[in-house]
């Protein structure tokens, strides 16, 4: 990530970084691969000829170690620029509410840009923020836009009694996750049921996937560990997962899912023996009518599908359509392969793409910040969180679809499945954003079991 800011030396392995340096003491502009030492704060022991407005941006090596912010070549700005946006999920004021600064919130009432699943929910979304401080220096300020007439949201990661608009704070990737989730297990989307969830301090208890990594880089400030990006990649519409999936989809009018996912097997000395074999040994697979085989097929584990097309040949064919409930089962994070889920949630939020943060502004022709005035969120109609003065009124959208993004759809008859499921069981590790996604489903199936027990416990 390129990061302008005063550079500080890592204390236990210190190394001189590359640096783009303008009006400085060394007198010209340091070219990239020449070495700027870090020691020299361009506050401490500077001329008089230093202007005092000099900044340092670090251009990150692919070696580079500084752990204040991830290094561009291994996850880009773009992949995670809404990393930092939080949204908190609360009850819909009552009207009765009043918060720090005495006002109330009026009786909530539908509006555009209102999810579909908020209408007949107790629960709605507050606007976005990408400043939270922590809970004892609370609430955080600046929610952007006033959803609702709720101005002030205590975001907490605990619910707590008497707290008036208390929220759980989320990622806005993280819900639509979740819905998709609920509706793979449960049939409906369930947004009230996390919210009760939440109220019943369960957080704690949902044993995180790759918690490890993220217990590590959860300090006082996040620890930008190398390996760990995946944590902060978009798990929707990264680039690397986006590629993958299309990449599935054929364009050919040849192409036919009833084809061999595998190519015709090559005569040779062991197949002439091996159909000698058979015919002294019949095969008891071979008098099998297709659809049973691929029903056996379907009940072996994966490791099993190639080792038993090696001792029959009437496994031989297996057709690319075998494949797609095999993704669907061991993939079900891969809802763009669900029409289902597809049908019933077509869009992601409005709130997926907004960008609330300095670090997004855009840039004009000249490749310069845009003003204050001009800098805008990244659906390029309103100011920042970072601009007080235009928080009130800033809005993602009218509700519109074009507010929203789509899915990507994957047809049926024109993906070529065995292709994707391929590709997914090689990148599952490797993709950051999908790799974030399968983390996030995991977790979220953990809630959603908790979320049953107790509805449960209750009945």
């Amino acid at each position: 990530m390129v990061k302008i800011s005063r550079h500080h030396h890592l204390e236990e392995n210190r190394q001189f970084s590359q640096f783009t340096l303008t009006n400085s003491r060394y007198g010209r502009i340091l070219r990239i691969g020449e070495y700027f030492d870090p020691e020299l704060d361009r506050d401490d022991d500077a001329d008089s000829t230093t202007d005092p407005g000099t900044f340092l941006e670090h251009i990150a090596g692919p070696e580079c170690e500084e752990s204040r912010g991830y290094n561009g070549h291994t996850v880009s700005a773009l992949t995670v620029q809404s990393a930092r946006t939080a949204q908190c999920l609360l009850r819909k004021p009552t009207g009765d509410e009043e918060d720090a600064q005495g006002h109330v919130a009026p009786v909530w009432s539908p509006e555009p840009d209102d999810e579909p699943w908020e209408e007949n929910s107790s629960w709605m979304l507050s606007g976005l923020n990408s400043l939270i401080v922590e809970p004892e220096l609370g609430p955080s300020k600046d929610w952007s836009p006033v959803r609702h007439g709720v101005r002030e949201v205590n975001d907490y990661d605990m619910w707590f009694e008497d707290v008036p608009h208390i929220g759980m704070v989320h990622h806005p990737w993280c819900m639509e996750v979740y819905q998709r989730a609920t509706l793979k297990q449960k049939n409906k989307v369930d947004v009230d049921g996390l919210g009760e969830w939440w109220e019943l301090h369960q957080v704690e208890n949902v044993k995180r996937s790759n918690g490890k990594m993220l217990r590590y880089c959860r300090q006082q400030w996040w620890e930008h560990e190398r390996g760990s990006e995946f944590l902060i990649t978009d798990p929707l519409e990264d680039a690397g997962l986006v590629k993958l999936l299309q990449e599935a989809v054929e364009t050919s009018q040849h192409f036919n899912p009833a084809d061999s996912a595998f190519p015709p097997r090559a005569p040779n000395k062991s197949t002439a023996k091996s159909n000698q074999q058979q015919n002294t040994t019949l095969d008891p697979f071979s008098t099998l009518p297709a659809e049973l085989l691929q029903q056996i097929l379907a009940e072996l584990p994966n490791t099993s599908i190639g080792a038993v097309r090696e001792v029959s040949r009437a496994f031989t064919h297996i057709p690319i359509s075998f494949f797609y409930p095999l993704v669907r089962r061991d993939y079900p994070w891969i809802w763009e392969a669900n029409p289902e889920t597809l049908a019933a949630l077509p869009q992601y939020s409005q709130w997926t793409k907004v960008v609330i943060d300095k670090a997004a502004r855009k840039l004009n022709k000249s490749g310069e910040l845009v003003s204050r005035e001009e800098d805008k969120i990244a659906t390029g109609r309103h100011s920042t969180a970072s601009d007080p003065d235009a928080l009130a009124t800033a809005a993602p959208g009218n509700g519109n679809d074009e507010d929203h993004i789509t899915p990507i759809s994957l047809p049926r008859f024109e993906t070529n499945w065995f292709k994707l499921y391929a590709s997914l069981k090689k990148h599952s590790g490797s993709l950051p954003g999908l790799r974030n996604r399968e983390r996030i489903w995991r977790d979220c199936q953990q809630i959603i079991t908790m979320i049953d027990a107790m509805r449960a416990r209750s009945a």
